[in-house]
């Protein structure tokens, strides 16, 4: 490998790690929005999609309106399910 060939080739790792460290600060302030939710339980907490974008949802007290916002998929057709099915609430 020549001098250029090596220079080429840092460039190109440099690249790759600037992508993987922005990718990874993405995902910590995701991670830390679940402190936005501090009357929840972590049990509770689930991470959905709503227009192809991640959210924090709390099953606990999510409403069916707002389960039907989300990205249609098999966890979300479980919890309207079982939103419909309730027949005591606490509250």
């Amino acid at each position: 490998m020549d001098m250029n060939q090596q220079h080429i080739h840092h460039l190109q790792q440099l690249q790759q790690l600037k992508t993987e460290n922005a990718e990874l600060k993405n995902e910590l302030e995701f991670m830390k929005q679940i402190f936005d939710h501090g009357d929840s339980m972590i049990f509770q907490m689930k991470i959905m999609k709503k227009g192809g974008k991640r959210v924090w949802i709390n099953t606990q007290t999510i409403t069916t309106k707002e389960l039907l916002e989300l990205d249609h998929t098999s966890e979300v057709q479980q919890l309207l399910i079982e939103k419909q099915s309730i027949r005591y609430k606490d509250r």
